[in-house]
């Protein structure tokens, strides 16, 4: 990470390099981990043979997933959907720097995108850590904002509105995909079993349970 001198009206930034996009991250976003590049690689392999792809990043803070589509599929149409303001004002920096065409909506993942459908994938990063683990964090990941990470008493609750709001923007065959930390390897999926088609679950490159897919009927 290098440190970036701001300007007067920035707050100060640094950059993390990751899934092949460098991004500015600072104050109010949370700062990408190098475990969501194996839900990049999920995302673009389900988009191989998909022409000219309509992709939501739902929650997608400072645009990490967006962004990294967006490059590597320049035909895609790309939408990230963020909640927090603050994220926000990193979400349009990295924009204007990376010079990459997603459309950025400030939202809840449950109110995101509201008469659209029809999208061949939606992927998401949400928060999900439960409330009662947050004095369990570490050092650094507690430095990260409280609002995305933290997703009520089992680390799900926003998982859920994403399973709500992926329903109704996916065509009916589109694909989600979802990460979540180490220890809902199983709870996660529970979330999309009873209407979701191949509900799976995978690892990441350490071998740690991290996102779940599955197919919208």
């Amino acid at each position: 990470m290098t440190s970036l001198a701001p300007s007067d009206s920035l707050p100060v930034a640094r950059t993390v390099r990751i899934a092949g996009v460098e991004l500015l991250v600072g104050p109010g976003v949370f700062t990408p981990a190098p475990e969501t590049e194996s839900v990049v690689a999920a995302v673009l392999e389900l988009l191989r043979d998909v022409r000219r792809p309509r992709v939501v990043d739902l929650c997608t803070g400072s645009g990490t997933i967006a962004y990294a589509v967006a490059a590597a599929r320049p035909d895609a149409e790309v939408v990230a959907v963020e909640a927090s303001a603050d994220a926000l004002v990193w979400t349009r920096r990295n924009g204007e720097r990376l010079g990459l065409p997603v459309r950025l909506e400030h939202a809840r993942a449950l109110d995101a995108l509201p008469g659209e459908s029809g999208y061949d994938l939606v992927v998401s990063n949400p928060p999900y850590v439960a409330d009662s683990e947050l004095d369990r964090l570490t050092e650094v990941e507690a430095r990260n904002p409280h609002s995305a990470m933290l997703a009520g008493d089992d680390g799900l609750a926003v998982i859920r509105e994403v399973e709500q709001t992926a329903w109704r923007l996916l065509r009916p065959g589109g694909s989600l995909v979802v990460e979540h930390s180490d220890r809902q390897g199983r709870t996660a999926p529970a979330v999309f079993t009873p209407r979701w088609l191949d509900v799976a679950d995978h690892r990441d490159a350490e071998g740690r349970d991290r996102y779940l897919t599955a197919r919208r009927p």
